[in-house]
């Protein structure tokens, strides 16, 4: 069989690096805005007629709600990147989680509309964790094969670059309508960050409808292997590499979580620092880290993607420390230095290395089902646990900092422990899969080119 397959010009790289930024900013302006909004302003808007410890609840259930959408959504788009093509799930994502961001923005209050406008708000929250499901991980598989084996590591890293690019605009978004004066804010002002997001989504639609499909792809499209590559053979051929990058991605989205939500609310509670000075640590911090991911990501073509991991977790572990024992005098400027650490250095870090890492794990035909199941249900349990028991370790008596700092210390573990034992990944072929599909369905065999876990001879 001829393996004339179409070639994309250089730029198509950084294109589709580009393309990924657009897609991981919106997801995250709209993450983080609809948590802001969840804990501050959704409960007076679309949960009226309750206490407001009820509203509160109802509020952040909806919320929680985005996270139970994803790993269904990380299914059905993984399956149909793979089976179909890249770059209908790009598109198709941020069609999806733009269109109900921008909707969000045009929703009835419960004054306006009663108890069907907060109903339509869980609708669109489960829209927007659907589509959120596969976005970072077709994201990261479309950078990653468009990229050359030595620049994976570089190009793969620009989707966590949207991650911070995204947290920095949904805080500066929401900053500056805060401003406002509260009848204004409640009455038209809120709206204003969401459909501000549309902005984003035609810019992200015209650069992903330029884009082309993948190298990679394409040419195992033209061997006739996508079609027969059925979840089941997915499953039993790839469960290995699945299995540890979801391990490694519980482990960096715990420690997220960790400074993200729980840093903050220590900072808050048993530093007594103002909502604003904690907000100003996290801005900084993920400034910090939009230009720091690429020169990780960087430094993973040069030294491998398993030593950044552990960089990251190590960053994370120090971070930790600082937190608890250099900030007992509640320092707002130590606080920034902390956060710095941890996003900057940690979060940027171990995203960097796992990125390229878990693209290089898998064959083309299974990359994107197993990049996106294997990250969602991870990040899930990692980002819906982590909060939940630190919030328990919160109500120790005796030294909270203790019992947090050993949970951050075991997550970091888990992650160093984890890239410890598996194979480096840096510069291998992506044309060189980890399992081969028969062309043939009737003989569906697994003819693996090197196991995941390291061995010793």
């Amino acid at each position: 069989m001829s393996s004339a397959v179409p070639v994309s010009p250089k730029s198509s790289a950084k294109r589709a690096a580009v393309a990924s930024l657009v897609g991981t900013t919106l997801e995250w302006y709209d993450f983080t805005l609809f948590t802001l909004y969840s804990a501050l302003i959704f409960p007076q808007l679309f949960f009226v007629g309750v206490s407001p410890q009820v509203a509160m609840i109802q509020s952040l259930g909806v919320f929680a709600v985005g996270f139970l959408a994803r790993p269904v959504g990380a299914l059905f788009f993984g399956r149909m990147g793979d089976k179909y093509g890249r770059k209908k799930v790009l598109v198709s994502t941020l069609l999806v989680m733009g269109g109900a961001t921008t909707c969000i923005g045009l929703l009835p209050t419960y004054a306006q509309f009663g108890v069907l406008a907060p109903i339509l708000l869980l609708v669109l929250r489960l829209a927007q964790g659907f589509a959120a499901g596969a976005e970072l991980g077709s994201a990261i598989t479309v950078a990653a094969e468009f990229s050359s084996r030595k620049r994976r590591g570089l190009w793969a890293s620009f989707p966590a670059m949207g991650n911070f690019a995204g947290l920095i605009l949904s805080a500066v978004a929401f900053r500056l309508v805060n401003q406002l004066p509260e009848e204004q804010l409640y009455s038209w002002g809120w709206r204003v960050p969401f459909l501000a997001g549309f902005v984003v989504v035609v810019v992200g639609i015209i650069v992903r409808l330029g884009l082309g499909e993948t190298p990679a792809y394409l040419a195992k499209q033209a061997e006739g292997t996508v079609q027969h590559a059925t979840l089941g053979v997915i499953i039993k051929s790839a469960w290995k590499p699945m299995v540890v990058l979801g391990v490694i991605y519980f482990a960096c989205n715990g420690l997220s979580y960790f400074f993200q939500a729980l840093g903050a609310a220590y900072a808050s509670s048993f530093l007594e620092l103002t909502g604003a000075k904690v907000a100003n640590g996290v801005l900084i911090g993920s400034i910090g880290g939009f230009f720091t991911v690429p020169l990780f990501g960087l430094l993973s073509d040069r030294i491998g993607r398993r030593p950044i991991i552990i960089i990251g977790m190590l960053f994370g572990i120090v971070a930790a420390a600082m937190l608890f024992f250099v900030l007992e005098k509640g320092s707002a400027s130590g606080y920034i230095v902390v956060m710095f650490i941890a996003l900057a250095l940690a979060n940027a870090g171990y995203n960097a290395g796992v990125n390229s890492f878990g693209s290089e794990l898998f064959s083309t035909e299974a990359r994107l089902t197993g990049m996106t199941v294997s990250r969602e249900v991870a990040g899930s349990l990692g980002g819906g646990l982590v909060p939940l028991i630190g919030a328990s370790l919160m109500g120790l008596a005796g030294g909270p900092q203790y019992a947090l700092m050993g949970l951050s210390v075991a997550l970091a573990f888990i992650g160093i422990v984890t890239a410890l034992i598996v194979r480096e990944t840096r510069g291998i072929s992506l044309d060189e899969p980890d399992f081969s599909l028969n062309a043939h369905p009737v003989a569906d065999t697994v003819h693996p080119r090197q196991p995941v876990i390291a061995t010793t001879k």
